[in-house]
């Protein structure tokens, strides 16, 4: 049968029992903790009752357990307390408490312990990578603490002593940053007596236990019964605690606070002090007025200790010094009182000695940075009552009276007064109120004020202070008098009622400290001892008399920890003490309910239960919880906050309102929070439900499409490739079986049908044409004939022609044949003649053939009509796919490639050709929409309905005194006006308002070319310059610029007398402009119905006006055309087409052919090169145009200079103007004679130039060329050619061409056609001496005799025939010069054909280089003629060169004047230009204007977004502002910025750069001092460029850079005030590549490499400028070449990723070289002796640096690999993230100018530090090698143990490699060979010997046998490929002092120096945590509680830390992969 007390259901909160009682209460209580649950809450308050025994419920996985858990959804624990207190820091930021409370021994100290322990282990688990020491030093401050301040008491084995409130620190990301401990009243008197069974501070006992052998002989220790301050009670030791354990733990802790070891040192023999100096006897003095001291020996080990003058210190302990004014007198003590004073100096330091323990504590705990927030930890002594109670237990008792009521206040007080305010209905709990014992206590006339007016009596005595109580506070409440008992009083307490000895009262509320002990102590020889003292006398001189007594200080305290916890938000601990024997689990019922009781947690618990703990004002709650009553939500808060209640399902009896607040009970909150989570998560997993449906459904159909697309293309693709070359394989056979059967019958038919074609011919072509048929079929059957010839004699031999470098006759001789085993060569040319009559071969052959190939193409049919229906199938299965799914629409280029190629149509069995069947139209393309006409002629398109939508808002004046404005009309607005516009017509927007004025002066201009005055020529065609290259320069303003002509032409109500000039000037001014550029996109419509309009209007007028009109609209109309297909033109028209235009006349422009002809072609002002490439060709009947183009030559130049196809004629035109005459005196010439414009060469005579047509590509050189007219071109270009010595040909071969030219033009030989040739005409003076012109002669007459009777026809064709086969025929040849050093000549000739690009020495003809298009990386125009080609460099086989720079470009410049052509023939010729990544940019048709307009949205930007400020620097009246003058800066007054000031009065001024100095910042910077800095900078600036000179002889440029960018790293202000000054000053700097702005470009380049501006809109207007600096304005007189160069320089740097910020400036070295445009070098060196120098950029990093070094390609990998900073026997492993230019700067501040560089003792290193599986070899032999030199290096710094034994097979190894085998008689020097490999401490002469021994053993061990056993040999140790580090501790006696730290990839080892054998290991699993500091490392081991501690002493601790944190980061990673 079930008892009562297995029915019982115990409850984790108190407050839900159903029975509140107190004896449900305690039974609960006991129930819980009987079943080992040691922890229940009451509400929020924890009570916590102490097990006496360690259960495990405090581990890491508790600790992670309990982390973002709420209180109540775990069971109760102190962990779940400490992480709300965390999570409150952490959501509402604001202060927390956690109040610990209880008796002495109910756990109070543990319950701190465990807290502390929470609160570090959450915040180092939440930012692993921040392994801060912080945490560990709040825990081991704790230690310390419990040391020194807790004892053993009769109820407690670890009882504090004193007080103790701990505030841990938080930054604002949550993380502890620090803590403070406040101590209060540590109990002195236990120092020197203890009652029984109990013991003194641990710390004594923790030392004398503890100390190793010679700290016992040091600070001269002896067994604890030997002390009598420690014999007294007769308790020395604990059960089941090991102080020789806590000893070790202590030390340990001083090393975690970084406690120095003088202070360490100096604490223990404080300590050890204070034990002898209790064993000092004394004997009372014969005089009977004294004692004297008993023994000599205990005063010697005091004096030894604390090392102070044995005398003083004898008379400080026998003495009593008494000061009476100035005079001071010393009396002995009486015998009794030796003992008392003797304890005094004890407890003295004693106490001296905690306060500095504590400051040191606090020092170490200091926050690097200010808290945002705190937790304080309240862990002060319990209620005490013991027999003899004294001031401490009265302190004490009060404290906790103190608390109490604090906790009354909070629980109660408030609670009912929150209530009331609030008309709550509720029953109102009573509770003790202690407030009166308070007042008896603290009162004015209380205990304590009573005993401070005692002490400050000069006779006041203990029995004084007790009178004086009875009198005064005698009939108090809570104060008593026991009966029958002196010297004691009593105070009824909360807890219950404690009666007080008096004795000692006053002596311990003085808390005197005699001034000679002060003097004693300061003055001693230990610093330590010597700074406790001197730090406390100075501070009680400087309070004096105003020093507090005890109690007071005490109270002063206390009231402020009251103070600091009532601005927090407290958390109750309640610890109970459930036995007084420590029984583990004993419960005394009587002891648990007093202290429940008194503690008043039995009214607690009613006043929860009856209360509503949560009360949540109206506003406050709705607005977080409204999305719980959703949509039903009101305007009354009230009812609001009870709908949510209701909807959340709580009772009523759970919750009530009041007047502004919610009232709730801790579970209906719970309820209320649940259900709002529950409805966030449900809408936010709704959004994401349907955002990501939206996101992904989009995602695929976009994919589906794609994939579609792709599918299709693909397949489409895979057979065509296959169709295409099976197809290609088939036609090879039938053209190969074709070649051999159906020659013959091809001719045969070709015989039959040539009589038939001829008569039709003759019978339609004029006679004119007749003759020049017959040529061009005579050329093309010798041509084919040569053909036959050549194949024929190449087929027996199957060699390769012979060039003509060869000497062999060219003409052969009558009597002796070409023979056909020599063939090849210009002579065999003529052997053709003997080929002429062919054989044909059988007919019947090819018909065979024909049924062959037939079959062949019916298989190929089959195969793709195979691949088609495959294709079909598959569509028709998509099509029935598609009709469930979403329809794709391909896009138009991707249907086109969609469509599978038709059937071929199968050839039948008779026809002889292979035709094709026309493709059929696809039915995408029959569905396309036809184009809608649009209507010019309707009001839609007309000006007036542009105007509406466009134009500004016109007004004029009217009345007489112009007082009144009104708005134009439309039709006025449109029209003609003579009065100036003072608005812009059009409207502009914002950030374009320049464009605004400017208009109002282009129509200034408008009107006086309107006016056209005769006398002012010169002023008009100014104006229409000005005007036109406003509108080429500004896209912006061309719509302005066109709507303003017209209007001007549109006629008005009145027109004016002179409205017929006006209008003609007009229309012929906008067919100027017109032909000069478009109007915009919106405008274009409209524009084009003005024009068609005016077409219309005037198309059959007879009138001269209309028709003039007419003429000029349909030549806008024609042009328009061609300017939208080919862009606006670069330049204003010449004067010589406004002329032309003006006069409508045609433009006559004549070309110069090779062959001497000419041709005149007519232009339009649009008309482009090709346009007249094509007319030309056209008449001369050349069809193929491709590789033509047009040259030109001035006569100041006679370069002929390259037109690209794409430039208008009349832009050359313009050109050739400004080469010229002025535009005035050219019109004047032209009007003069208006005749001499209808000459054909009018324009050469005129400008004296000369247009030339070349054929300027050859694709195929050797190809044959059946026109007459190209045959004969080309001819004449070769030879003018070979005139200009483009070609290396022998004489010989020359004397032949010559021959065969003359028998062309002249006919056979004869002396007087010999006359005729002149050799000057086909050779240069060069090449004509180069032989006698006798010689020259003979040779061309030898050959002229030898082509007798060869036609001209056949001439030419063996003329070309040779000029084909000249070396480099088809090449395009230029003179450059070399830019830069080479061994070669600096004027070289750039040969650039088909096939290849050559460098050409000029004399020889010779290339010295020759490269293919393959090898060729890129080429651009850097600076005007001067072109650079980049070639792979493919060469080079160094093997110190990696293969990143094998692949880098060798750079060769040359200054050419034709550069652009050469580009352009590069890229014409590059067979992958498609992929190039680097094309020319300057080939490119940029439009300036549109950079320009990116450059002005940038500014409208940045002053839409208000960055700058307004005015801008340059805007206000520099009347009296500031000038520049004489290179000095002059400072005057301010001018005051306008009232009025908009971002419109921002003018070109003030963005451009400008004279003046800035007067403020030019972006917004409020603070005068800041703005005034921003000036300085600009004044820095200046300097620096040179504009103005220094004042300061330290404004050196270096410096001036580093401290601008300083400034700029450190303020992201400043950064964007220093990137607009650049920008300000490099824009439009008036003399352009002049070295100051050139020298503010490299600053730009410099700053850009170090940091970018942080506001976006800065950034974006710095690229807008960059880009448009990067292009050279062709169009401006003077380039700015170099700032073009600087320009891409700052593009390329800003490009560059910049991730990691920079620390610091760049160093001297590093600006010295990017001032030049380049950057610095470091060497890398290797661990093999080698080492590479690599190019350092400023953004690059080490990682950057070992990727650069990963090229290397003797590595396969760099995996493990980084670089070490070594500084002779010192290194440091650099970080990953580390900026070589920030080493650099380091270097260059720490070492300056000294020559450790040049001498190599600083470098960096590339070194392993990370080796995974280390003891199995590399498969990599370089890797191995670089290993076997890093041990090596290692064993030398003793980081590798080895025996002697070890050490000489080491050296034997050595022995072996440098001298190889043994011989006899050898003398090697093994001392040295030991010196070399091997440690100093090894070094003997035995070992040489057992060396010599070892080294006759290794006989034939050679190369990578022995590398094999030396790596074997080093891989023996079992932690080979350690990091190996020398570390110290002190803190254990298990590890020796000075030991070995060996990391690698299975964890840390500790080991002896020099051992192989690990003391310890741990992996990398159980490292908790691992925190470096500057000289010491500590290192977590296991769980949070059984963690074991490592600190480490040693310089690397930084470089531990980190390899270890890699270790970890790889084994995760490898875990994660597999």
């Amino acid at each position: 049968m079930a008892t009562e007390e297995d029915k019982f259901v115990e409850v984790e909160d108190m407050t839900t029992l159903e029975e509140l009682s107190e004896n449900a209460i305690l039974r609960n209580l006991e129930h819980r903790y009987k079943n080992q649950k040691i922890y229940t809450y009451t509400g929020s308050i924890l009570v916590a009752m102490n097990p006496f025994k360690l259960i495990n419920i405090y581990t890491g996985d508790k600790i992670k357990e309990y982390h973002n858990a709420r209180i109540h959804d775990l069971p109760p624990h102190i962990y779940a307390l400490a992480e709300c207190a965390y999570s409150n820091v952490c959501n509402e930021s604001e202060d927390q408490a956690v109040i610990i409370s209880g008796e002495s021994g109910a756990g109070k100290s543990e319950s701190t312990k465990y807290i502390l322990q929470y609160l570090t282990a959450v915040t180092t688990t939440q930012d692993a990578s921040n392994q801060s020491w912080i945490e560990q030093q709040i825990l081991e401050s704790n230690t310390v603490l419990e040391s020194f301040g807790n004892a053993k008491t009769v109820r407690n084995n670890n009882s504090s002593r004193f007080g103790k409130f701990i505030q841990v620190l938080f930054k604002d990301t949550h993380q502890i940053i620090g803590a403070n401990i406040i101590n209060y009243l540590l109990e002195k008197s236990r120092i020197v007596q203890q009652a029984p069974s109990e013991r003194n501070y641990h710390v004594f006992y923790e030392l004398l236990d503890g100390a190793t052998p010679e700290e016992r002989e040091k600070y001269l220790l002896d067994d604890p019964e030997n002390f009598h301050y420690l014999n007294q009670s007769g308790c020395v030791s604990l059960d089941g605690v090991s102080d020789k354990e806590n000893f070790r733990n202590l030390k340990l802790a001083f090393s975690v606070l970084k406690m120095t070891d003088s202070q360490i040192e100096g604490t223990f023999k404080i300590i050890s002090g204070i034990l002898h100096l209790g064993n000092v006897k004394f004997v009372e003095n014969s005089s009977n007025e004294g004692a004297n001291i008993d023994g000599e020996d205990e005063i010697e080990n005091v004096v030894k200790l604390l090392s102070v003058d044995k005398e003083k210190l004898k008379s400080s302990i026998l003495n009593k010094r008494l000061v009476i004014g100035k005079e001071v007198t010393i009396s002995p003590l009486k015998f009794a009182q030796v003992f008392d004073n003797r304890d005094s100096i004890s407890k003295i330091l004693y106490d001296f000695l905690f306060d500095k323990l504590l400051e040191i504590i606090n020092k170490s705990l200091t926050a690097s940075q200010k808290a945002s927030n705190f937790v304080g930890v309240l862990d002060i002594f319990g209620f005490e009552v013991f027999e003899n109670n004294s001031f401490e237990q009265l302190c004490i008792n009060y404290t906790n009276e103190k608390l109490q009521q604090f906790f009354n206040h909070f629980i109660f007080k408030l609670e009912q007064q929150e209530y009331d305010k609030e008309n709550i209905k509720w029953d109102k709990i009573s509770f003790v109120d202690n407030q009166v014992t308070l007042e008896l206590i603290e009162g004015k006339l209380g205990v304590f004020g009573l005993l401070d007016d005692e002490t400050r009596f000069p006779k006041g005595s203990d029995n004084g202070y007790l009178d004086k109580m009875n009198d005064k506070l005698g009939k108090h409440e809570s104060y008593f008098k026991p009966p029958k008992k002196r010297d004691v009083f009593g105070i009824k307490h909360y807890a219950g009622e404690v009666v007080y000895n008096i004795k000692g009262f006053l002596d311990k509320n003085k808390d005197s400290v005699q001034d000679d002990i002060y003097e004693l102590f300061s003055n001693s020889e230990n610093g330590f001892i010597k700074e406790i003292f001197k730090k406390k006398w100075e501070i009680k001189q400087s309070l004096g008399k105003k020093m507090p007594t005890a109690g007071a200080q005490f109270k002063n305290q206390l009231t402020s920890l009251v103070k600091t916890l009532e601005q927090t938000t407290p958390h109750y601990v309640r610890c109970i003490k459930p036995n007084h024997e420590k029984a583990a689990f004993g419960y005394n019922l009587e002891l648990v309910t007093s202290q429940l009781r008194y503690s008043g947690m039995l009214d607690t618990i009613r006043i929860r239960k009856a209360g509503y703990p949560m009360r949540i004002t109206f506003d406050e709650f709705v607005k977080r919880y409204r999305c719980i009553a959703g949509l039903e939500c009101t305007s009354d808060n009230k009812e609001n906050s009870i709908l949510i209640v209701k909807k959340s399902g709580i009772p009523d009896t759970e919750w009530q309102t009041g007047s502004t607040k919610i009232f709730l009970k801790q579970d209906a909150y719970a309820k209320v929070q649940d259900l709002y989570k529950q409805i966030i998560a449900e809408k936010i997993l709704c959004i994401q439900k349907v955002v990501k449906g939206y996101l992904y459904r989009k995602k695929y159909v976009k994919m589906k499409k794609a994939a579609e697309i792709l599918n299709r293309n693909i397949k489409m693709y895979i057979y065509k490739e296959k169709y295409k070359k099976q197809k290609e394989a088939i036609v090879k056979i039938q053209a190969v079986t074709r070649g051999w059967f159906v020659r013959s019958y091809f001719k045969q038919l070709k015989k039959k049908q040539e009589e038939e074609e001829r008569k039709q011919r003759q019978s339609e072509v004029p006679e004119n044409n007749k003759e020049k048929q017959e040529k061009e079929e005579e050329l093309k059957n010798l041509q084919m004939k040569i053909k036959k010839h050549e194949s024929a004699s190449k087929a027996p031999e199957n060699k390769p022609i012979v060039t003509q470098t060869k000497k062999v006759p060219i003409i052969p001789e009558e009597a002796s044949p070409v023979s056909p085993k020599k063939p090849g060569g210009v002579d065999d040319l003529f052997s053709f003649l003997d080929a002429f009559d062919a054989d044909i071969k059988d007919i019947n052959a090819a018909t065979k053939a024909d049924a062959v190939i037939n079959n062949m193409f019916d298989d190929l049919d089959n195969l793709f009509n195979e691949v088609l229906e495959e294709d079909k199938k598959e569509k028709e299965k998509k099509e029935k796919n598609a009709e469930k799914e979403e329809v794709v629409i391909m896009p138009e280029e991707l249907m086109n490639l969609a469509q599978p190629e038709p059937e071929p149509e199968k050839v039948e069995p008779e026809e002889v050709e292979f035709t094709y069947q026309v493709p059929k139209i696809p039915i995408w393309a029959m569905q396309q929409e036809e184009k809608v006409e649009i209507d010019y002629y309707s009001e839609e398109y007309s000006m007036q309905t542009y105007a509406e939508k466009n134009f500004e808002i016109q007004s004029k004046n009217v009345g007489t005194f112009r007082g009144k404005s009104v708005k134009m009309e439309w039709s006025e607005m449109l029209s003609y006006t003579k009065n100036p516009i003072t608005i812009s017509i059009t409207q502009f927007s914002k950030g374009y308002e320049r464009y605004a004025v400017l208009s109002l002066e282009l129509f200034k201009l408008l009107q006086k070319i309107l006016e056209n005055n005769p006398k002012k020529t010169e002023e008009t065609l100014q104006a229409i310059s000005t005007i036109i290259r406003a509108g080429i320069e500004n896209p912006d303003i061309r719509d302005e610029i066109l709507v303003q002509i017209c209007k001007q032409v549109t006629a008005p109500e009145k027109p004016p007398k002179n409205w017929n000039d006006i209008v003609i000037n007009g229309w012929d001014f906008l067919a100027l402009v017109a032909n000069t550029f478009t109007p915009s996109k919106s405008f274009s419509k409209y524009f084009n119905g003005f024009i068609k309009r005016a077409i219309k209007d005037n198309e059959n007028a007879t009138d001269n006006i209309k028709k003039t009109i007419h003429y000029y609209a349909t030549l806008i109309e024609s042009n328009i055309k061609s300017l939208n297909m080919n862009g606006c033109k670069k330049y204003p028209p010449s004067v010589f087409e406004i002329f032309m235009i003006r006069n409508q006349q045609k433009i006559l422009f004549e070309v110069n052919l090779l062959n001497k002809s000419k041709n005149t072609v007519e232009l339009t002002s649009t008309t482009t090169s090709s346009d007249v490439i094509k007319n030309i060709l056209k008449m001369n009947d050349i069809k193929d145009i491709n590789g033509w183009s047009l040259y030109y030559s001035c006569h100041q130049d006679s370069v002929l200079k390259f037109i690209k196809g794409t430039e208008y004629i009349s832009d050359i035109i313009s050109e050739w103007e400004t080469l010229n005459k002025n535009e005035n005196s050219i019109y004047n010439e032209l009007k003069m004679n208006p005749q001499f414009t209808g000459n054909s060469n009018a324009l050469n005579q005129l400008y004296c130039c000369k247009v030339i047509l070349k054929k300027r590509l050859f694709r195929n050189p050797q190809e044959n060329i059946t026109n007459l007219a190209e045959h004969e071109l080309i001819i004449c270009q070769a030879l003018e050619n070979m005139k200009h010595d483009w070609y290396n040909i022998p004489p010989n071969n020359i004397q032949q061409i010559i021959a065969l030219k003359a028998q062309q033009l002249y006919g056979d030989y004869s002396n007087e056609n010999m006359r005729k040739i002149i050799i000057e005409d086909y050779l240069s003076s060069f090449t004509i001496s180069k032989l006698p012109s006798n010689e020259w002669e003979k040779g061309i007459a030898e050959n002229y005799q030898k082509l007798a009777g060869k036609s001209s026809i056949e001439a030419n064709v063996l003329l070309f025939e040779a000029i084909k086969r000249v070396e480099n025929y088809g090449s395009t040849v230029f003179n450059v010069k070399y830019k830069g050093f080479w061994s070669y000549s600096e004027n070289i000739q750039l040969s650039i054909s088909n096939s290849k690009v050559d460098f050409i020495i000029p004399k020889t003809k010779n290339a010295f280089m020759s490269f293919k298009y393959i090898d060729i990386q890129s080429w651009e125009i850097p600076e005007k003629n001067v072109i650079t080609i980049k070639i792979f460099n493919k060469n080079k086989q160094d093997e110190d060169i990696s293969d990143d720079e094998k692949d880098k470009a060798d750079e060769y410049s040359f200054i050419s004047p034709n550069s652009e052509e050469i580009t352009t023939l590069l890229k014409d010729y590059s067979l992958k230009q498609i992929d190039r990544k680097n094309k020319d940019k300057n080939d490119l048709n940029i439009d300036i204007g549109v950079l320009k307009k990116d450059v002005d949205k940038a500014k409208a930007t940045l002053l839409e977004k208000k960055v700058l400020r307004i005015p801008g620097p340059d805007s206000i009246n520099r009347s009296k502002g500031s000038t520049l003058m004489r290179g000095t800066i002059t400072m005057t007054m301010k001018s005051k910025p306008p009232v009025n000031a908009t971002p419109n009065t921002y003018t070109d001024n003030d963005w451009n750069f400008s004279k003046y100095r800035i007067m403020n910042s030019i972006t917004n910077i409020d603070t005068p001092e800041e703005d005034q800095k921003a000036v300085g900078i600009y004044s820095s600036l200046l300097i620096y460029a040179g504009i103005v000179s220094a004042v300061n002889p330290n404004d050196k440029p270096n410096t001036i850079i580093q401290n601008i960018i300083t400034t700029a790293m450190e303020s992201p202000t400043f950064c964007d005030e220093i990137y607009i000054q650049l920008i300000k000053l490099t824009s439009n700097y008036p003399d352009p590549d002049g070295k100051a702005v050139l020298n503010l470009w490299e600053f730009l380049y410099i700053i850009i490499g170090i940091i970018l501006p942080p506001t976006p809109e800065i950034l974006n207007y710095l690229k807008a400028h960059l880009r448009l600096y990067m292009v050279i304005d062709n169009k401006t007189k003077h380039k700015r070449t170099k700032e073009n160069e600087r320009a891409k320089k700052c593009y390329k740097e800003l490009l560059k990723p910049k991730t990691i910020p920079r620390l610091y400036p760049p160093s001297n070295s590093e600006i010295n070289a990017m001032r030049r445009l380049t950057l610095p070098r470091i060497r890398i060196y290797f661990m093999d002796g080698t080492f590479k120098a690599v190019m350092v950029e400023p953004s690059m990093t080490v990682l950057d640096i070992c990727k650069n070094l990963k090229q290397r390609p003797e590595l396969k990998n760099i995996n493990g690999f980084t670089l070490f900073e070594t500084f002779g026997h010192n290194e440091r492993k650099m970080n990953n993230n580390e900026k070589m230019g920030d080493l650099l700067y380091r270097w260059e501040n720490e070492f300056g100018d000294s020559n450790v560089l040049a001498n190599n003792e600083l470098k960096i290193v590339f070194k392993k530090h990370l080796f995974f599986n280390a003891l199995k070899p590399s498969d990599n032999y370089y890797e191995e090698t670089l290993i076997k030199f890093q041990i090596l290096e290692e064993i030398i710094k003793e980081k590798y143990p080895l025996t002697d034994t070890e050490a000489a097979f080491l050296i034997a190894l050595e022995t072996q490699f440098e001298y190889g085998d043994y011989k006899e008689n050898c003398n090697i020097n093994f001392k040295e060979i030991m010196q070399k490999i091997i440690p100093s401490s090894l070094w003997s002469a035995e070992i040489c010997e057992i060396a010599k021994l070892e080294y006759k053993k290794l006989c034939g061990l050679v190369g990578e046998d022995l590398d094999a056993v030396f790596m074997f040999f080093l891989r023996t140790w079992e932690l080979f490929g350690s990091s190996v580090f020398n570390i110290t501790q002190n803190f254990t006696d298990e590890l020796p002092n000075r030991c070995w730290l060996a990391v690698n990839d299975k964890g840390i080892h500790l080991l002896s120096c020099n051992s192989r054998v690990p003391i310890v290991s741990h992996d990398f699993k159980s490292i908790t945590s691992c925190s470096p500091s500057q000289n010491c490392i500590m290192i977590v081991i296991d769980s949070v509680e059984k963690s074991k501690k490592y600190v480490l002493n040693t310089i690397e601790a930084n470089t531990i830390a980190n390899i270890i944190q890699e270790f970890i980061e790889c084994n995760k990673n490898n875990k994660e992969s597999s």
